[in-house]
């Protein structure tokens, strides 16, 4: 693992980005239901020029294939998430939890003062928690994967 210490600003600031986004999106699919999709029966005119006019589509099969993949994909994303968190240490874990697993969105700065923390060590211990995160998840860093 690399050492959170030795990533430039660049590095961090595109680990915050990276992992954030994917911490953004676990918050999304848990706090947001999933839309079920109505099969339609009767089909809207649609013109086709010089297309193929004989193809065969399943509208109820998509349909049905939509509200059970969509909601299963978004069980596996959340419940890889918080098995990732969980196997963070306590200082980390505490950390991403606040910010990103709760239902309020706090403030870093928020988080920083019920914790107690000094601004430098937030900033270390999250981005730590972020490069655990990021291995764990297999996002890729793109001066990190270049140095490998």
């Amino acid at each position: 693992m690399t050492d959170v210490n030795s990533l430039t600003s660049d590095q961090r600031k595109q680990l915050r980005y990276l992992v954030g986004d994917q911490l953004d999106k676990y918050r999304f699919f848990k706090t947001t239901p999933v839309e079920r999709i109505e099969a339609t029966i009767t089909r809207s005119y649609e013109a086709r020029y010089h297309g193929a006019t004989g193809t065969t589509s399943d509208p109820t099969a998509k349909t049905a294939i939509h509200n059970v993949d969509v909601p299963q994909i978004r069980r596996e994303f959340i419940e890889k998430v918080e098995r990732i968190v969980s196997r963070l240490p306590f200082n980390e874990a505490v950390i991403v939890k606040m910010l990103y697993m709760s239902k309020s969105e706090p403030f870093e700065t928020q988080v920083r003062s019920s914790l107690k923390l000094s601004e430098r060590l937030f900033n270390t211990r999250r981005d730590t928690a972020f490069l655990r995160i990021a291995e764990a998840l297999g996002l890729k860093i793109s001066a990190l994967s270049d140095r490998r």
